[in-house]
C-alpha cells in the first residue's frame, strides 16, 4: 500500500479566477533536502497516521510557510508507486510567508513563468498547473472541504 502526501496550491489574497498571469506560491527545497534538493514545489508533506489529507495539507502549509489555511477544495490526486499526492486549492488563507529549515527560497510565480522558465520542479507541479484552470472556473460552485470561522 502506498503512502499519501498532501499539497496546497496558494494564490495571492483575493484571487477569484485563474488566468495565465495568476501567481502561485512555490517553495524551493534546500540543497540539503534528502529528496528533490533545489527543486521547486508547492507546500506539501506526508499524511501522518490518523490524519486526513486535508489535515496534512493544513499542517504542512503552516509548518513550511507559517500560513494558516481557512478554506480549500480538492483539485486532484496524483497516483504514485510509493506515494500518492492529494492536491488542494486554497480558497482562503492568512499570514505572511516565513520559510522553515527545509526550504531556502519562495516565490510567487505565474503559470506562464513555470511553463516558460526552466524551473526545476518536483513531480506534479506542472501537471497541477495545467489542470488548475478548468477547476478554478468551477470553484465557486464547490462546497469547500474546510471552512474555519
Amino acid at each position: 500500500m502506498s503512502q499519501k502526501a498532501a499539497a496546497v496550491v496558494v494564490t495571492p489574497h483575493g484571487t477569484s479566477r485563474i488566468l495565465p498571469t495568476t501567481r502561485v506560491l512555490l517553495l524551493r527545497r534546500s540543497h540539503t533536502a534528502p529528496r528533490f534538493p533545489e527543486q521547486w514545489c508547492f507546500p506539501m508533506g506526508h499524511v501522518e497516521p490518523g490524519e486526513s489529507p486535508l489535515e496534512a495539507a493544513t499542517r504542512e502549509l503552516g509548518e513550511e510557510t507559517g500560513l494558516v489555511l481557512h478554506e480549500a477544495v480538492k483539485l486532484w490526486e496524483r497516483p504514485g508507486a510509493h506515494r500518492a499526492v492529494v492536491y488542494f486549492f486554497a480558497l482562503a488563507w492568512s499570514g505572511s510567508v516565513r520559510l522553515d529549515h527545509e526550504h531556502d527560497r519562495f516565490g510567487w510565480f505565474t503559470i506562464l513563468d513555470v511553463r516558460r522558465v526552466a524551473l526545476s520542479t518536483v513531480p506534479g507541479v506542472r501537471k497541477t498547473l495545467q489542470l488548475l484552470a478548468p477547476y478554478v472556473e468551477m470553484l465557486t460552485s464547490y462546497v469547500p472541504v474546510k471552512r474555519m470561522r
